[in-house]
């Protein structure tokens, strides 16, 4: 009998009282097993009496372990498709919702949905986005409810909070799948609760698959806001490399949520001119930047504890950056342009440091150019660190760096960091990539010194230039903080949100 190559978890024994039969399997779990090997099980089952599961390390299982973990394996393929048509029936229904009229009236409730399959993120750039629209509609007196697939940073547990976790007793290892059913969880959970939230419109930071908010547009009549934040397919194949499983109907939903949604909120002119191009109303699109609250990011946070904590001393400079090593991110880009400034200037490295604070996928490629130009002791990486800390962390650095890189296939850079908003809160002087949105936000030598995207000799002589003249410094600092206050905080994000929104009712 043949037998396949040892698994990495265990081994599949299949005896019999007339002839040991032994099939190993290289999976690991039963979900994993082709089908060619399915087929083979079963041929050997038919075939024997007695039947054992036996692991590598010696323990039997029961036969019915089996039977029933195959079956769950049929089960489950049953009901994917099953899923699949269901999901197909109800786009369909979506494709029928017919223009309604927006009747002017009082704004009261928000429904705030959130339907994002990543859990347990309790720092970084969207968890900062989400609590800052959350806290910015209720700052300006709108009672809003939240239904959130996971508990939220800095958002009340209590207050209007509704945790929907998902359930995935189905098809849980089958990309994509869970995300397209969470969409029946949820609506099933709105609808039968419905007059408890009764909202003046939904509000919807779109998340991979989900078309909840379209359903109840149809169902109650009520308006939609769909914030869209860029292709998940393009930035699971882009950013991640994993193409997306369900691409095309992924893409399709994708698109009907732009083409249903009363208005759509992007972060930037780019991502509008995407929109445009998919052939989406020019006149429902707000391109609405990103915010801080100036009150949690400030000139006046003491971070003495973190100085304390790095043995720091108010002499040495320290260049700061915040946020995740990501693939546009540039972090590895900075410590280049540290390490060459290092190099070229000696002198410097008794009171020069550069301090990283976050993690990421890059961070290899970071420790690269660290032991590249031998600068371990003038580099602190403090890993990944609570969303309520970064305040005091930003607070010891004397120079801000926010280093993002153009991407490789040439796509225009559609991002809105919250790192420059908090950056510009703090009153530091700023060192930014000249890109696209970033360059419309910031004023250079104004409000930051812009330099040449992914070029770490450009944000050298950046550095240099700042650490030898103090006005300057000073100038940015100042201008970068006026201008945060007067245009980029929360309050003021959601308040264009609400204007738009009385402007589409009028119309």
């Amino acid at each position: 009998m043949k037998t396949t190559k040892s698994s990495i978890l265990s081994s599949l024994s299949l005896k019999s009282e007339k002839l040991p039969i032994k099939i190993q399997i290289e999976c690991d779990d039963v979900y994993h097993i082709t089908f060619k090997e399915i087929i083979e099980i079963f041929t050997y089952l038919k075939g024997s009496r007695k039947i054992e599961w036996i692991d590598k390390n010696g323990n039997i299982k029961e036969s019915s372990s089996i039977i029933k973990n195959i079956f769950i394996l049929f089960l489950d393929a049953f009901f994917y498709f099953l899923i699949l048509l269901k999901v197909h029936f109800y786009l369909i229904k979506i494709k029928k919702i017919k223009k309604h009229d927006l009747k002017p009236k009082e704004i009261k409730d928000i429904l705030f949905i959130r339907t994002d399959h990543w859990f347990n993120v309790y720092s970084g750039g969207s968890v900062g986005h989400l609590k800052g629209v959350i806290d910015g509609f209720r700052k300006l007196g709108y009672k809003t409810n939240i239904i959130s697939s996971d508990y939220l940073y800095g958002i009340d547990r209590v207050k209007d909070f509704y945790l929907l976790s998902p359930k995935y007793s189905i098809c849980k290892n089958i990309p994509d799948i869970p995300e397209l059913i969470y969409n029946f969880q949820i609506y099933s959970f709105i609808k039968k609760n419905w007059r408890l939230f009764n909202p003046s419109f939904i509000y919807q930071r779109y998340s991979k698959g989900n078309f909840v908010s379209l359903l109840l547009k149809r169902k109650f009549q009520v308006p939609f806001i769909c914030e869209y934040n860029g292709s998940l397919s393009w930035i699971s194949k882009k950013w991640y490399g994993h193409k997306v499983f369900h691409e095309k109907l992924i893409n399709n939903i994708e698109l009907l949520n732009l083409k249903y949604s009363d208005i759509i909120v992007v972060v930037s002119e780019e991502m509008k001119e995407e929109l445009l191009q998919k052939g989406i109303d020019e006149r429902k699109i707000l391109v609405n930047p990103n915010g801080v609250d100036i009150n949690v990011y400030s000139p006046n946070i003491d971070g003495s504890e973190i100085k304390q904590k790095y043995n720091l001393s108010n002499s040495q400079v320290l260049i700061g950056f915040i946020g995740t090593f990501g693939k546009w991110h540039g972090a590895e880009v900075l410590t280049e342009a540290f390490g060459m400034l290092l190099r070229e200037n000696p002198n410097l490295k008794e009171s020069l440091f550069l301090i990283l604070i976050g993690d990421g996928i890059t961070m290899s490629e970071v420790k690269q150019k660290i032991n590249q130009y031998n600068i371990e002791k003038n580099v602190i990486l403090t890993g990944q660190i609570p969303q309520s800390m970064g305040p005091k962390y930003l607070s010891i650095c004397d120079i801000l760096v926010s280093p993002h890189i153009p991407t490789p296939d040439g796509t225009k850079f559609f991002g809105s960091p919250t790192k420059l908003f908090e950056y510009m809160a703090m009153g530091k002087p700023i060192i930014a990539s000249n890109l696209n949105q970033i360059g419309r936000i910031l004023e250079n030598e104004v409000t930051a010194i812009l330099t040449k995207p992914g070029d770490p000799y450009s944000i050298k002589d950046a550095i240099l230039k700042l650490i030898n003249n103090k006005e300057l410094c000073d100038f940015i600092a100042k201008n970068a903080r006026e201008k945060v206050i007067s245009e980029y905080t929360w309050e003021k994000n959601v308040s264009r949100v609400i204007e738009k929104f009385k402007e589409i009712i009028k119309n």
